[in-house]
This record gives C-alpha cells, sequence and structure tokens, in this order.
C-alpha cells in the first residue's frame, strides 16, 4: 500500500478506496496533487557520557560487589550510563560500575 496523505478535495471525491484516489489521479482524472507521507525522523536516543574517577574501576556483571567482574576501566575511561540502580550506574553494555566513581 502506498504511502500517501490526502487533501479534504481527494476524500471528498465519491471514490471509496486510497488505491481508486491514486489511481485516478495518476490518469490525471482527479486534479488534485498526492503528496508522499513524511514521516518524522526519530533521533537516537543519547546517553550521557561520564569519566570514570579512579584509578581502576571495576565494570559488574550485576549490580553487587558480589558480582563477576566483567572489565576494569582506567581513570579518565568515557561511559555512557543508561540507568541509576542505587548506588550503581548500569552501563550501555548492560554492565554495572558504582556510581560514586564517575563524574
Amino acid at each position: 500500500m502506498n504511502n500517501y496523505k490526502f487533501s479534504s478535495e481527494m476524500r471528498d471525491a465519491e471514490l471509496t478506496t486510497q488505491d481508486e484516489i491514486i489511481e485516478k489521479v495518476e490518469k490525471k482524472e482527479l486534479k488534485t496533487k498526492i503528496e508522499p507521507k513524511i514521516e518524522p525522523k526519530k533521533e537516537p536516543k543519547k546517553e550521557p557520557v561520564i569519566k570514570t574517577t579512579t584509578t581502576l574501576l571495576n565494570v559488574r556483571e550485576k549490580p553487587s560487589k558480589n558480582s563477576n567482574i566483567m572489565n576494569v576501566l582506567e581513570k579518565g575511561t568515557k561511559v555512557a550510563v543508561v540507568e541509576n540502580i542505587g548506588e550503581w550506574s548500569k552501563l550501555l553494555d548492560n554492565t554495572f560500575v558504582m556510581s560514586e566513581y564517575l563524574k
């Protein structure tokens, strides 16, 4: 199905379907211009980029000091935080760091 918006003149024409309207316009039997319907662009959500403040920061699998260490970040490393959960920050890759070590 075509993605068109229709003017009130076209809707008022005694046609029963959008396909009939498109056909009439393409045959130049209906003198109202069809304009493609333009969908607004969705901007990607920008995650806040934050730097680590401690010499070495453990990146954990879950928001717990007892969780597996998945990575270790050096001071000044930029990370993208998607959510804060208590004293933990969830990163873009679904791992966690202690929020107090971010600025």
